[in-house]
């Protein structure tokens, strides 16, 4: 029987290396190995690089710097350039005020040396007022629209020659009480019975502002602005989007507040201009004023009542006393829930038609306000006359229906303003 093989004929022993270094005498002491910080230390310094290149015989060109006006952010990374600023035509511009009221776009024409050379309005007491104050105008007593629009074409043309065209400036404010939530608040008490007659007049009201703006895009004036309410449904705000996206190089509009530009009311309006204007009137400090102006700052001392500490908004609105409660996104306002008052010291409500009602600290009734509360807080100069025998009302409903003057001061203004 054959032997089994062994474990080294299978297995053979292979040789083994040389070991690295030599192993330690008996008895020796071991050398205790040095740290890495230490053998950094001890290493020679690197001799420093030569350098072993010639300098280039060529110099890079210079780059032209940019001569491309300056744009804002958004607009740079878009690749559109802000629309440009038109100055003031020589002798200023002609200015034609449509839905002109008693004048305040009128005032604020004046005073910056515009020349107001037509004034026209449905209401024959308001026109007259304009009259007063402006007897250089032609006015014009007209239900303005579609059925009228001829003969107020012919006054224009006549009035504003093909070589003066440079200089036409339109205003047009379209009646904006259909569109007006305070409209809405006032008839809430009978709304039932008269519901068909107000959705008519949102209609119509409409109308005539859709009228308005298609009478600019046929005028083409050299600058023109429109003021409006901006009502809940967003009606005008849909209208004027709709004239934006087919007119764009003539129409834009913005919702701005009359605070911002120093008049001392909560009143948002619709302001339509011109792109160039429009720009100026968002983005522009010069435009703006420094801080927002208050009750106090406007109105004499003298004719506040000593009791009043707050001012309160048309008087058939009550204050619900147990529910008053301050606004917290409002400094220096007060609220109910549904009706609102304002600190003498801060920005008053915003002024309509009716009477607003001074309050005591209790927030009990001291009084209504008078006729230089209305013409202080809508911004109109003193000299702004009206009629002997013209009533308190009259006065009231004038201004509450007028533009106020330093907010239309901006906006002829931001034509000829740089951002």
């Amino acid at each position: 029987m054959a032997e089994c093989p062994s474990d080294e004929d299978v297995f053979p022993t292979l040789p083994m290396a040389a070991p690295v270094s030599a192993p330690v005498a008996a008895g020796a002491a071991r050398k205790p190995k040095a740290s890495r910080k230490r053998r950094r230390a001890a290493a020679p310094a690197a001799p420093p690089l030569a350098l072993t290149h010639e300098r280039a015989s060529w110099t890079p060109e210079p780059v032209p710097r940019l001569t491309a006006p300056r744009q804002s952010v958004l607009s740079g990374w878009a690749g559109v350039v802000p629309p440009a600023p038109v100055p003031v035509p020589e002798g200023g511009y002609l200015v034609v005020d449509l839905f002109c009221s008693i004048g305040g776009v009128s005032v604020a024409a004046k005073e910056l040396g515009h020349t107001v050379v037509l004034g026209v309005d449905m209401d024959a007491k308001r026109l007259a007022v304009h009259a007063l104050n402006f007897p250089d105008a032609e006015h014009l007593q007209l239900r303005l629209g579609p059925d009228t629009e001829a003969q107020l074409l012919e006054r224009i043309h006549t009035l504003v020659p093909p070589e003066q065209r440079h200089r036409l400036w339109l205003h047009v404010s379209p009646p904006c009480q259909a569109q007006s939530n305070m409209h809405r608040i006032a008839t809430n008490a009978n709304l039932h019975a008269i519901h068909a007659q107000k959705a008519q007049e949102k209609v119509d009201g409409l109308a005539t502002v859709r009228w308005a703006l298609q009478l600019v895009v046929k005028l083409q004036p050299a600058q023109f602005s429109l003021e409006e309410v901006p009502d809940g449904g967003r009606r005008v705000v849909g209208l004027l989007q709709q004239f934006k996206r087919a007119h764009p190089s003539l129409v834009d509009f913005e919702v701005l507040r009359a605070v911002d530009f120093g008049v001392p009311q909560t009143r948002p309006r619709v302001i339509g201009g011109r792109p160039a204007t429009m720009h100026a009137l968002r983005l522009a400090p010069s435009l703006r004023a420094p801080r927002p102006v208050s009750v106090r700052d406007v109105v004499d001392a003298a004719t506040i009542p000593d009791r009043a500490v707050f001012i309160h908004g048309p008087k058939h609105l009550k204050v619900k006393v147990g529910l008053a409660r301050r606004c917290p996104e409002t400094p220096g306002t007060h609220t109910d829930g549904f009706c609102f008052w304002h600190e003498l010291d801060r920005p008053g409500p915003t002024i309509h038609t009716q009477a607003n009602r001074w309050l005591d600290e209790s927030l009990q009734f001291v009084c209504t306000t008078d006729a230089h509360f209305h013409q202080r807080m809508m911004t109109f100069p003193d000299w702004f006359a009206w009629h002997h025998g013209t009533t308190l009302s009259a006065k009231r409903e004038g201004y509450g229906n007028a533009v106020p003057p330093a907010l239309m001061r901006a906006v002829f203004r931001a034509a000829s303003t740089s951002v």
